[in-house]
């Protein structure tokens, strides 16, 4: 068993992170998920051999959200801050 957290976009009430809980548990091979709309994160504990990240971002892609790895979005938010370094020593 396997225990990711997961940062979501596009929730904007409760009945939201329901949704994608909802979503998250239908995966086959999912143990538990617990959805904190507050921090926008989802904890999810997972049969590996069942599933694995890729199909439990696809299912909450599928009900209308977005859903990355901790490391996934870290990793995009540096990338857009030396972007955005970049570009203003070019002005």
């Amino acid at each position: 068993m396997e225990t990711i957290r997961i940062r979501l976009q596009g929730m904007s009430c409760a009945s939201c992170a329901n949704r994608v809980e909802k979503a998250i548990k239908e995966v086959s091979g999912v143990i538990e998920c617990n959805v904190n709309f507050a921090l926008s994160q989802a904890t999810v504990s997972y049969n590996s051999q069942k599933t694995n990240l890729t199909h439990i971002q696809e299912s909450v892609r599928e009900a209308g959200y977005y859903a990355f790895a901790e490391s996934e979005q870290e990793e995009d938010t540096e990338k857009k801050a030396r972007e955005a370094e970049e570009k203003e020593l070019i002005r």
